[in-house]
C-alpha cells in the first residue's frame, strides 16, 4: 500500500497502543523488513 501512495516501502514502521502494542511485538518478531515497531501504554 505504502509503495503504491508514493511511500518508502523500504522504511517499514508500526506503533500500536496497549493491544496494538502487542501486534506491535507480533509482528517486529516476524517481518525482517521492519525498521521500527513503538508499543505504547498510559495517558493519551
Amino acid at each position: 500500500w505504502a509503495a503504491k501512495n508514493h511511500g518508502d516501502a523500504k522504511r517499514l514502521g508500526i506503533t500500536g497502543f496497549c493491544w496494538g502494542g502487542r501486534i506491535v511485538w507480533l509482528y517486529a518478531a516476524h517481518s525482517s523488513q521492519l525498521k521500527a515497531g513503538v508499543a505504547w501504554y498510559g495517558r493519551i
